[in-house]
């Protein structure tokens, strides 16, 4: 394992940890232990999730300062990429604070890891973090790429709302709830982290208009093939994805 990918694994634990202790229990869901490769069970076996915690001032606080010290004091380039991170701490700090609930608080830190330009150094949510233990995401059931300047369809869950709208690999998004796709899409880029490629931000911006709460729903009008159009609303639910292993003997 790296000394980035270990980081990356800290900065994760930590944000679970830092959760926790706001609640001043540690880790009462054993968030730290199913992390660090604990059985799950079976695949279908339900995994309770914890009840939602507000993070007062001086959790914040001990939040921010822990990211910002581990990323100080271990990070793999003594450069930080070239980036002033002193500098970064004092123009973030009060962003963070004055965060208007804990998913922005948690969105805060992870851009201030972003000003590395590195993918593998982020924050994950302790809510984001118990949905990828779960092999689990919020989503529309869409995967969207950007061809020749267009949102364009690139897969459709089978289970999905959008599925059984008719929704279907390369057609064109024309507008996300009321606005210009194209528009939409830049603006989740600028709300979304610098990382190490722009494959990997446009993965997020993606990401951040694709998910959401479970239930909420989402206004989209797409576009044939043939030039025609339709508006659907499709509405978030959850889906797993468990990984998976295959193998097969080669002829030789």
């Amino acid at each position: 394992m790296t000394r980035r990918t270990t980081l990356a694994a800290r900065l994760a634990a930590a944000a679970v940890l830092l959760a926790a202790a706001g609640c001043s229990l540690i880790d009462p869901h054993n968030m730290i232990g199913r992390q660090m490769g604990e059985a799950h069970g079976p695949a279908t076996e339900p995994v309770p999730s914890p009840p939602p915690a507000t993070l007062d001032a001086g959790a914040r606080e001990r939040a921010f300062d822990f990211v910002w010290d581990t990323i100080n004091d271990h990070y793999y380039d003594p450069r930080y990429n070239g980036v002033d991170w002193k500098a970064v701490r004092e123009r973030y700090h009060p962003l963070a604070l004055a965060a208007t609930d804990d998913d922005a608080f948690w969105d805060v830190l992870d851009r201030m890891t972003g000003e590395l330009k590195d993918a593998h150094t982020r924050v994950e949510s302790p809510r984001r973090v118990e949905l990828r233990q779960r092999d689990e995401s919020i989503t529309l059931g869409l995967a969207i790429a950007l061809l020749d300047g267009r949102l364009t369809v690139s897969g459709v869950n089978a289970d999905s709302d959008a599925w059984w709208a008719g929704v279907r690999p390369g057609m064109f998004i024309v507008t996300l709830g009321g606005a210009p796709a194209m528009q939409a899409y830049r603006m989740a880029l600028h709300e979304t982290r610098n990382d190490s490629t722009d494959r990997s931000r446009h993965l997020r911006a993606v990401r951040r208009i694709m998910t959401g709460a479970p239930g909420s729903k989402a206004e989209i009008e797409f576009e044939r093939a043939d030039g025609t159009r339709f508006t659907a609303t499709l509405v978030r639910h959850p889906h797993r994805s468990p990984a998976n292993e295959r193998h097969r003997v080669l002829p030789s």
